[in-house]
């Protein structure tokens, strides 16, 4: 940059010169993912009709979070494929895998990510 706020820059039909206002920007690096994971959050607990689930992920890879009664039936995947790492955010509508409004009660989750395998409860009150 020249002292008159002239710039002189490489194009595909050769030297170009611009002159005007030269406005300075700067680029901040990339936020870094998490080094581990963090504790996974569901909100509201107890909730209805729905609650959101956030978790993180370390590093990118394949991540699942299933929902169970009590008894061990599975009642919804919300998620089972390729997440890059960083936060995530699912939403669950209190529904099973049919469309089918659950009844109130607790049901767990169970999210895993790689070899972590993460479990908690919630509580659906209609």
């Amino acid at each position: 940059m020249e002292k008159n706020n002239t710039i002189w820059f490489g194009t595909d039909n050769g030297v170009s010169r611009y002159i005007g206002e030269i406005i300075s920007t700067s680029v901040n690096e990339q936020e870094q993912p998490p080094e581990s994971f963090s504790p996974i959050t569901t909100y509201p607990n107890p909730f209805n009709p729905s609650t959101t689930i956030e978790f993180t992920l370390p590093e990118s890879g394949f991540a699942s979070i299933f929902i169970y009664s009590l008894a061990g039936q599975k009642i919804r995947e919300l998620a089972a494929n390729f997440l890059t790492a960083g936060t995530h955010t699912l939403s669950w509508d209190g529904k099973d895998t049919n469309g089918n409004a659950v009844s109130s009660g607790i049901y767990i989750y169970r999210f895993q990510a790689g070899d972590y395998v993460k479990t908690g409860k919630m509580v659906m009150v209609r």
